[in-house]
């Protein structure tokens, strides 16, 4: 015999030796105590394959393209007279292409963006072939992006904004 746990005459906890079910919409882990509470995911098993975290979307029906799978949000407090709870930081995971035989999927990792408005700054989507997968880097034209270190390109580097195109190092531009 397995223990059952009830609130409300809905089974909200269910103990298995394989498996355990928490039902509900919202659960909390609360702390007052410095960097916790800890949600650890331990494998102890002496093997080359680690743990895992999954999101498993089911709508009960076909996905669509644009089904949001999961996400992970990051909140805190700003420094207002009265603070306010802001969303600082987001990773979701997408649907990108739904069709069969084509599936693809869309990452997007996102920052509070000045105002305070969720602004994504890498997105990896699915290619248009086989193992290709399309990377946006900054949320818009003003965004700054910065290589710490040496850039490869092993294709070509394409200017999309205007017919203003240089390359600038210190105070030298040279102008192409």
């Amino acid at each position: 015999n397995n223990p059952h746990f009830f609130a409300g005459g809905v089974n909200v906890l269910d103990l298995q030796a394989t498996e355990t079910a928490f039902t509900g919409d919202t659960f909390q882990f609360l702390s007052a105590n410095s960097e916790d509470p800890v949600v650890q995911i331990k494998n102890s098993t002496n093997d080359a394959y680690g743990s895992r975290l999954r999101f498993n979307k089911d709508r009960g029906a076909a996905g669509q393209d644009g089904d949001l799978l999961g996400m992970i949000d990051w909140i805190g407090k700003n420094d207002a007279g009265s603070p306010e709870t802001i969303e600082y930081a987001r990773i979701q995971g997408l649907i990108s292409d739904a069709y069969d035989g084509a599936e693809g999927g869309k990452l997007r990792l996102g920052v509070a963006s000045h105002d305070g408005d969720i602004g994504y700054g890498l997105v990896l989507t699915d290619g248009d072939a086989d193992g290709e997968v399309d990377a946006t880097i900054g949320a818009s034209a003003t965004s700054l992006t910065t290589v710490a270190g040496d850039l490869s390109i092993y294709n070509k580097l394409t200017f999309r904004h205007n017919n203003n195109h240089y390359l600038q190092s210190g105070t030298n531009n040279w102008a192409f």
